[in-house]
């Protein structure tokens, strides 16, 4: 009797762990047959619609953060607890959830989303390391796997359309050695994309595009963000939202942070940073070195000519503050909510006008991926080209036909636009020099042909119209085209399968 004992529970041992491994494997097949893999879809440009259907609310699913984040600058290492409180508004019943680690493509380098030559990463690199150490949800441990930089997370209980749960993940980071969006140089560290993110839940499923090193390979929905940064106290700090207190613990200080209804949350610390402030709505702030304090001064009044102009044309900026920061950065800028990045090496030379376009550009990037948002990897247009065309657009506003035309020349390029196949998945980008010409040059030519084609006013009330309607939302090209013809009165799907898809 005694072995058949044994013999039972050895088989529910075994069917048990059986049951585990399928589930924490197949995941939310289980409950989700759509398909998940992005890259398998077809390269066509979007169905028009034939008629005005009811609205629908997309399935998404979102999160708020809470973060509590200490980072020691001389080792170069971080280690964070985020909370996330997420909520299911998929439709769907999930098993499991699933977040971007970003940190984790830095961990070696043939997965690092850094320029090449050849198989080689750029030069002066050094690999990092980005690590989950664990996550609870209710006190209890949960099982999760990291491939890649694909967090999947295994929940101990089915989770319900309209439920909310809150988890805890540990992490820890080191920073590599890089000039990219996080990475450290000197004495400065950069944080961009640097924590587990909530991956967007769509009508196709799980996003889970890996990090590519052409582009912005990033797409994530708007969330709220309550961040405490702990540092030494001779840091000064820039990042997304505001700063709400300030605390002191020895040799270090907390810094808290709030930010809503944002799209990702960044920060940049350096022991050598100068500070200068432009009062107003919003307020201004210039981080800089201080060798270029004339450059970080002259980047207040850009972007308060800049802020002032896309506040009249397209729609208002709805935050406190705004942040530039000056920093050791492989390409001129980069945007994050109410953050930019501008690369050191122009700041050596801020009367060149690609300085003023680079700071516009960047700022614009606050209407046009933060407060609009869309898949950056299967419709980059959308956000790149159209802030490409409206830092031309203040160019002119600001300037003059003129010296608008000038710039036109020479960063949007001679011409009129040809068609083209300008939309496609970052990882079908020969480089970023293909990617470069096709979607911020002749991109933006597309939408150039489309003002003259609509009139300067017409188009005005489409890009107030498209900002109004998807403000915190993910927008899509076939979005956009819809708004264009509600505007016009007319059908446009030839004119964009033809100068998007090379559709004739």
């Amino acid at each position: 009797m005694l072995w058949r004992r044994i013999r039972d529970a050895l088989l529910v041992v075994i069917l048990w762990v059986g049951l585990v491994w399928l589930v924490f494997t197949v995941g939310n097949h289980l409950f989700d047959t759509r398909e998940q893999d992005k890259l398998l879809r077809p390269l066509v440009p979007p169905e028009p619609r034939q008629t005005t259907p009811a609205p629908v609310v997309p399935p998404s699913i979102s999160a708020q953060y809470a973060m509590k984040v200490k980072y020691q600058p001389v080792e170069h290492f971080l280690e964070a607890r985020v909370s996330a409180d997420v909520f299911n508004q998929t439709g769907r019943v999930l098993s499991n959830l699933y977040f971007h680690f970003y940190p984790a493509a830095f961990n070696k380098a043939d997965t690092a989303p850094l320029p090449r030559t050849g198989d080689a990463p750029q030069a002066n690199w050094q690999p990092g390391h980005g690590a989950i150490k664990q996550i609870r949800l209710n006190g209890q441990n949960c099982l999760f796997k990291l491939e890649g930089t694909q967090l999947n997370v295994l929940l101990p209980a089915l989770f319900h359309h309209g439920q909310k749960l809150s988890l805890q993940v540990d992490f820890t980071i080191k920073l590599p050695q890089t000039t990219g969006r996080m990475g450290y140089q000197g004495e400065e560290s950069r944080f961009g994309n640097w924590y587990p993110i909530l991956a967007v839940y769509d009508e196709l499923g799980w996003n889970l595009d890996p990090y590519y090193a052409v582009g912005d390979p990033f797409y994530s929905e708007t969330g709220d963000y309550l961040v405490t940064l702990e540092v030494p106290v001779e840091e000064i700090v820039g990042a997304t939202g505001y700063l709400e207190k300030v605390q002191f613990n020895g040799k270090n200080k907390i810094l808290t942070w709030r930010a809503d209804n944002v799209r990702d949350f960044a920060w940049v610390s350096s022991s050598r940073y100068s500070e200068s402030i432009g009062k107003g709505s919003p307020v201004i702030y210039s981080l800089y070195y201080p060798e270029h304090g004339k450059a970080g001064e002259r980047v207040i009044k850009i972007a308060r000519q800049v802020l002032t102009f896309c506040q009249s044309y397209i729609g208002p900026y709805p935050y406190p503050e705004v942040r530039i920061a000056e920093v050791d950065f492989l390409f001129g800028g980069m945007e994050y909510p109410n953050l930019v990045y501008i690369a050191k090496k122009l700041y050596e030379n801020p009367e060149d006008e690609f300085f003023e376009f680079a700071v516009a550009h960047e700022l614009i990037h606050q209407w046009w991926y933060n407060v609009v948002g869309n898949d950056q990897v299967e419709e980059s247009w959308l956000d790149e080209a159209l802030t490409n065309y409206t830092t031309y657009l203040y160019f002119a506003d600001t300037y003059g036909m003129e010296k608008a035309r000038e710039i036109k020349a020479r960063f949007l390029g001679k011409g009129r636009a040809e068609p083209d196949m300008r939309v496609k998945p970052l990882n079908q980008y020969r480089d970023m020099k293909e990617y470069s010409k096709l979607v911020y040059q002749q991109g933006a030519l597309v939408l150039d042909l489309l003002k003259e084609q609509v009139g300067s006013e017409k188009f005005q009330e489409i890009l107030q119209r498209y900002y109004h309607d998807f403000q915190y939302k993910n927008a899509r090209i076939r979005d956009f085209i819809d708004i264009v013809e509600e505007v016009t009165g007319n059908r446009w799907d030839d004119f964009f399968a033809r100068y998007l898809y090379n559709q004739r």
